[in-house]
């Protein structure tokens, strides 16, 4: 926490805030009620209204003379990025200031509450909802799809979506207010690396990474770094690490030990690292996780779909760690069928539809859910998948990715595949350019009747929801996975 020192009741000096979008706003206000000189930069033109900022100054260009005693900036951000620039010593990221701020005003409350923090490229919400089902005690949890106050086992929605960082202290607030109960666990789900105030850090996986800071960063750079300010323990599935390559060609394993990093922390005693092995059994899947640098084994059993077997591996393993018996972790392991996260399948009468909005950007992903979706039994045979949708902040594709999408795809050449959206635009355009193709793309508009036809439909990509209202329907039976 070095730099976060520099941030401090009794100097009184002038942060300038860059981006407003990612929860700018509200980490502004609370460095303004510290009595600090805030500014705003609007780094992509959304204030509208003085409202927005509570009378904090607003600026929309880059300022020309630097007189700020601190710049905070998020780790995705172009300019002024606190894993890039080096021009300016005083830059923290947006996840620094926030365990700033959250230890300076919520000492105490977070001192009562198990805390866990999680963050990895894939897998969050996933892992997420899984602890929130294993963990029968009142908690407190945020994700992608939501933030949810959990007591007497009945989930309520306290909040919108988000998992910036900013987001914790905004949970914090509604704590500390009392509008809900003080919970034993609160489990966050945060973008880009770990805010450190966790009693336990859980990496999901580093297996798909993708750019930020417009191309010029790789965001398992930002992860791989937020773990110098982790507390507690860290828990991470490290086949993973073996595996992944970062853009220098090294693998994650190899990084870690390197000067660049210069970090003992994932060799120390703090570090659980894990494998596992799973087989489908008896209607059931059996795990064995086994510690990598130890003897103990664990079986675990479940129903959960296929493609969500590493998050509930890696919910396992944390709550193994923090002392819960093999029994009773068994037992509730093997109760859960699904979650509801943001890959879904819908059956509506003999239709069936599943809809994954994050898939399309990585191709081993759309792998897996294409090869789960034809085993599913349908009535006739009418398989339809709809790629593309909208372009999205956190996933680019990139030449390789489609190259190997393109390849994916050339095994389900008896499916009707369908693009539209920009993302499918590009795609498209892509493939057409580099043929020849053993199957046919066609755009949604002029397919529309037929995949309102199709007996299966995956949808990956996040899409106008008109298109997935009129495929859903009317039907029931609507199964969140």
């Amino acid at each position: 926490m070095k730099e976060l020192k520099r941030i401090s009741s009794k100097i009184e000096g002038s942060i300038l805030v860059v981006d407003a979008t990612h929860g700018g706003c509200l980490l502004a206000e609370k460095l303004n009620e510290q009595s600090f000189d805030v500014t705003l930069y609007d780094l992509y033109g959304t204030i509208t209204s003085e409202k927005e900022t509570k009378g904090i100054k607003v600026i929309k260009k880059i300022p020309l003379s630097m007189s700020y005693d601190v710049i905070v900036s998020p780790v995705h951000s172009p300019v002024f990025n606190p894993l890039l620039d080096n021009q300016y010593a005083n830059i923290l990221s947006f996840h620094e200031a926030v365990r700033w701020l959250a230890v300076k005003n919520y000492c105490s409350m977070l001192n009562k509450m198990d805390i866990i923090e999680v963050t990895g490229t894939k897998g969050k919400t996933s892992t997420v909802l899984m602890l929130a089902k294993l963990i029968r005690d009142p908690l407190v949890y945020t994700s992608s799809i939501g933030s949810y106050a959990k007591i007497d086992e009945k989930s309520e929605r306290i909040s919108g979506a988000s998992i910036t960082p900013v987001k914790f202290l905004e949970i914090l607030d509604l704590i500390s207010q009392r509008e809900i109960p003080l919970p034993d666990y609160l489990i966050v789900e945060i973008s880009l690396g770990f805010i450190g105030v966790g009693c336990t850090n859980v990496l999901t996986t580093l297996d798909y990474d993708y750019k930020i800071a417009r191309g010029r960063l790789n965001a398992v750079y930002s992860k791989l770094s937020s773990l110098r300010n982790t507390k507690g323990i860290i828990i991470a599935p490290f086949e993973y690490m073996d595996r992944t390559t970062l853009p220098d060609n090294r693998n994650i394993s190899t990084y870690l030990r390197s000067n660049d990093f210069n970090n003992k922390i994932l060799r120390d005693k703090r570090a659980r690292v894990f494998t596992y092995s799973a087989r489908q059994e008896n209607g059931y899947i059996d795990v064995k996780i086994k510690e990598r640098h130890g003897n103990a084994e664990f079986l675990l059993q479940t129903k959960i779909s296929p493609i969500l077997i590493e998050d509930i591996v890696v919910a396992t393993i944390t709550l193994k760690c923090k002392g819960f018996s093999n029994e009773k972790i068994l037992e509730r392991a093997r109760e859960i069928t699904t979650i509801k996260g943001r890959c879904s399948l819908h059956i509506c009468g003999t239709k069936k539809i599943i809809y994954d909005k994050n898939a399309i950007f990585e191709p081993s992903i759309v792998e897996n859910i294409l090869q789960w979706a034809d085993n599913i039994e349908v009535s006739k045979v009418d398989k339809c998948m709809v790629i593309g949708g909208q372009r999205n902040f956190c996933g680019q594709l990139d030449e390789k990715k489609i190259n190997t999408l393109k390849k994916v795809l050339e095994k389900y050449g008896d499916w009707k595949i369908f693009y539209g959206g920009d993302l499918g635009e590009d795609i498209a355009s892509y493939i057409s350019k580099h043929g020849p193709n053993t199957w046919k793309l066609i755009s949604v508009r002029d397919g529309c009747r037929e995949i309102d036809n199709g007996q299966l439909i995956v949808i990956l990509g996040d899409f106008d929801s008109k298109l997935y209202d009129m495929l859903k329907g009317d039907g029931n039976g609507n199964q969140e996975l």
